[in-house]
């Protein structure tokens, strides 16, 4: 006899049995007529070869949790019992598809996420006041009914007061969905802050369509997300519970504002304090901005065995230029990473980026050896890689980790790697000077930034970089003195630079006004993840731009955008 005729023959005085509507690792769930109110219903029912006593108990439990809960967000419980030897509650028949049939077809837009977010929400608030956690929150158990999101399957739901592991569950296992689980749960640990977690994840791969593990393989983790869901996901997904939110109405509430957060338009004394502000933001990789989330960042190496540290640092600013000439790669700024922040799994949230990457650094012999560790913001770390290079030779070994870590965080760009060709045959002492400059320049001191690249300069005439962000520095300082040729340093030397700043020389290159202003249009259609290129398409837009005929909205929207 089949589950199905043993439901049947088991249910009929009270239920008809119709069809089976789907079925998991340990349940069953069928529709039914209820006989004597005449309404649909579902049944779940515990699979026979499943019925330990510790599944029963728990199964029990998913009833028991669901008919605590009065809300009509959450899936109503009618009863529970047992009948013929098979476990089952019945429950309302949520008459609607589940948000993951639904993402089958693609994202939802900004009006319908906020209002999954205010649903899925507000019955996690609604559970947690009885006392709940859900523990498997995913698109699978949020059903969507009449325009509403509904959320189902407490099967591994568990009382809030019990401590982080589950008495229900063997020692060491793992209870959750895999793909939605919170950091803290891998260890068997669980909270409302779990769900807070998970209900983040599902809001994210709501709005974008992709998993937020398989974000840093599909570009700008954050492109498809509406700028006021940023800030209050980044918060919910931060790898330890104690930098989360509260609770979850904290959570709605964000979200809620964030919705309600309206556009404004600058006139030119608003224009003028925007520029400030993104020009910090966008030097210093927006620190501050709680919006702004990158794919990678490279953090200082350690450095072992009586090595000075600054070579770890060396290395760890060298690597991040390797890899900003991938454009579609978003790589927090080298001077922003090498600041101060919390090490492991605190630096992906603290610097706002998908993935961080550290390590430490030995040397043996003529070579230098890094034990290269990669760590992802939900805790989760890559399989430890060695990288060797040597000692003379740091611009091939910041190659050689560069490239390491493309083929960890995303390999399909591997094949267009071409690694420090602005720097290729450059006297250390003289990268050694870009560096420091580079610093300078991040922290907006740019008569010392000024001094660094001069040095470089000096030390090797032919350092295009160096002259290039000498212009940079000069464009910032307003001296009124132009120390770079432009067209010289593009025709002469322009094929030495990444393809983004030969890109933005390229552009920068022509006459200011209309020729200037399209050319860097054109350089942020392709580059548009890059602050940098959208704060110079900004600035000309906003000294320029109304002399020829074009608003000052324009210059605002790419001042936004540079610190987005």
């Amino acid at each position: 006899m089949t589950l199905f005729e043993r439901v049947r023959s088991a249910l009929q005085t009270e239920y008809d049995i119709r069809e089976e509507l789907g079925r998991g690792g340990m349940g069953a769930v069928f529709l039914a007529r209820d006989r004597a109110l005449d309404r649909p219903v579902a049944v779940k029912v515990l699979l026979p070869e499943r019925a330990t006593a510790r599944a029963v108990e728990r199964f029990l439990r998913e009833a028991r949790a669901l008919a605590a809960v009065e809300d009509p967000r959450v899936l109503q419980v009618h009863r529970a019992g047992e009948a013929a030897g098979l476990y089952y509650y019945v429950m309302e028949h949520a008459a609607g598809e589940t948000l993951a049939t639904r993402l089958e077809r693609g994202p939802l837009d900004a009006a319908s996420t906020r209002r999954l977010a205010a649903d899925l929400l507000g019955a996690l608030g609604a559970i947690h006041e009885a006392g709940i956690v859900h523990r498997d929150v995913k698109p699978s158990n949020i059903f969507l009914v009449g325009g509403r999101a509904v959320l189902g399957d407490f099967g591994i739901a568990v009382p809030s007061g019990e401590d982080g592991t589950d008495r229900l569950t063997r020692g060491g296992e793992v209870v959750g969905t895999p793909r939605y689980l919170a950091p803290e749960q891998r260890r068997g640990e669980s909270s409302a802050s779990t769900d807070v977690y998970a209900a983040a994840l599902v809001l994210y791969e709501a709005c974008t369509g992709t998993g937020w593990r398989d974000a840093a393989g599909a570009g700008p983790p954050w492109r498809s997300v509406p700028r006021g869901l940023r800030a209050p996901l980044k918060r919910a997904l931060a790898p330890d519970p104690e930098h989360r939110w509260a609770d979850v109405r904290a959570f709605r509430a964000a979200v809620a504002n964030g919705g309600r957060r309206r556009r404004w338009l600058a006139t030119a004394a608003l224009a003028v304090i925007i520029a400030a502000v993104v020009l910090a933001r966008a030097l210093d990789g927006g620190a501050d901005d709680p919006v702004t989330v990158s794919d990678l960042a490279v953090v200082p190496f350690e450095v072992a065995g009586g090595q000075p540290p600054q070579l770890g640092r060396d290395l760890a600013i060298l690597t991040t230029l390797a890899l900003e000439d991938l454009p579609t790669l978003r790589v927090v700024p080298a001077a922003r990473a090498a600041q101060p922040e919390p090490a492991g799994s605190d630096a992906p949230t603290a610097l706002s980026t998908v993935f961080a990457a550290g390590g430490t650094l030995f040397q043996r012999g003529d070579r230098l050896e890094l034990r290269l560790v990669v760590e992802d913001s939900t805790g989760q770390r890559a399989p430890e890689r060695i990288v060797r290079g040597p000692v003379d030779d740091q611009v091939a070994m910041a190659e050689s980790v560069a490239l390491a870590l493309v083929r960890i965080v995303q390999p399909r760009l591997a094949s267009s790697f071409r690694g420090l060709e602005a720097l290729s045959g450059t006297p250390l002492q003289a990268v050694r000077s870009f560096i420091l400059g580079e610093h300078a320049f991040h922290r907006n001191a740019w008569s010392a930034a000024e001094e660094h690249y001069r040095t470089a300069l000096e030390i090797d005439s032919t350092f295009a970089l160096a002259e290039w962000r000498l212009w940079n520095v000069w464009r910032w300082k307003l001296t009124g003195v132009e120390v770079v040729d432009l067209e010289r340093l593009y025709r002469d030397h322009g094929d030495q630079l990444g393809t983004v700043d030969r890109a933005l020389l390229a552009a920068t290159a022509t006459g200011p006004g209309s020729e200037r202003i399209r050319a860097l249009e054109t350089v942020a259609r392709r580059f548009g993840h890059d602050g940098y290129t959208q704060l110079l398409l900004a600035d000309e837009l906003y000294h320029r731009g109304p002399l020829v005929g074009r608003p000052l909205e324009e210059a605002v929207e790419h001042f936004e955008a540079a610190a987005a």
